[in-house]
């Protein structure tokens, strides 16, 4: 949340193995639209990715299981209500706030 009470959503794609963040992007109105644009940035093929985890969030659609099953991969998604479901990418979202968020007000 900003300083003037905007809420911001993030979005993360890592790779499990390695923990690096390979995608990252910050809106304050997510589309259906942006996030196919973000996985074709990341998903290129030089790179040989199997598998896709995801929560259960309304931007994340069966729409969008399609989409990435056309590029090849996938889409695994984790139980509704259980964060420790995606431990991994729960552990940096939480780590963002910790180290980021709770030291600075973003304005903007």
């Amino acid at each position: 949340m900003t300083a003037s009470f905007r809420v911001l959503y993030f979005f993360v794609i890592m790779e499990v193995r390695t923990r690096r963040i390979t995608h990252f992007n910050v809106t304050s109105h997510p589309m259906v639209d942006q996030t196919f644009q973000q996985f074709r940035e990341v998903v290129t093929g030089k790179k040989t990715r199997r598998f896709l985890i995801h929560d259960r969030e309304r931007i994340q659609s069966s729409e969008l299981d399609s989409v990435l099953t056309e590029m090849g991969l996938s889409t695994l998604k984790t139980r509704f209500r259980a964060p420790q479901a995606n431990a991994f990418c729960e552990g940096l979202i939480g780590t963002i706030r910790r180290e980021c968020l709770d030291l600075l007000i973003p304005l903007n």
